[in-house]
């Protein structure tokens, strides 16, 4: 799924749960160009099931949070983890800029977590073509 000019996340998690509870996914976007973009977000939760998707639209120089970004996902007892992909379908990929934070709700209406930058998948090596040693 995607493009060598998508961006990725490497890891988001996901857990339905109260509002103390749950895990979630929040999404920042940003466009950097003076072209507008559009594109969907794919959570790639399981390589047995299709993507979540969560389209976006960004203005010249737009930010955009997006919390929550696929809080219909998954269940109390089903944590779910994987990448988060960008893929651009008008506008200029180049100009897009993702951060991924998986956040956990505390008590005092505050949160915690971590958050990982998009950036473009790298190529894989070619094939081998050395030796192998016996």
């Amino acid at each position: 799924i995607g493009g060598e000019s998508d961006l990725v996340a490497p890891v988001a998690g996901q857990l339905q749960g109260t509002a103390t509870t749950e895990v979630r996914v929040d999404i920042v976007l940003y466009n950097s160009g003076d072209t507008p973009i559009a594109g969907e977000a794919l959570y790639m939760f399981s390589p047995g099931y299709f993507p979540a998707r969560r389209p976006f639209n960004l203005a010249p120089g737009a930010t955009s949070l997006v919390s929550d970004a696929f809080g219909d996902l998954g269940s109390a007892s089903t944590p779910l983890s994987g990448p988060v992909r960008f893929r651009v379908l008008s506008g200029p990929a180049d100009k897009l800029v993702a951060t991924v934070r998986t956040a956990r709700a505390r008590e005092d209406g505050g949160a915690f977590g971590y958050a990982t930058p998009a950036f473009t998948a790298v190529p894989a090596p070619g094939p081998y073509r050395g030796r192998i040693a016996a």
